[in-house]
């Protein structure tokens, strides 16, 4: 006789798998977030230099996320 439990645990692992993200797709992810965060940066330098340092801050940081999770 088969325990119930152990019927269970195929289904728990796919859903485990389903749940993480590939390593390419946050990469994907955070260069996408750079491009955005300089799109804000260049949009806002105009009109206040503060916050647009601070976006290609962010922007930098987030690209050197993106490499280093290579």
């Amino acid at each position: 006789m088969t325990d119930r439990h152990d019927s269970m645990e195929p289904a728990r692992a796919h859903n485990e798998r389903e749940a993480t993200m590939s390593s390419s797709t946050a990469v994907i992810l955070m260069f996408a977030l750079t491009g955005f965060l300089l799109g804000g940066a260049f949009t806002t330098w105009k009109t206040n230099r503060q916050m647009s340092i601070a976006l290609l801050v962010a922007a930098g940081l987030a690209a050197l996320g993106a490499v280093l999770w290579l």
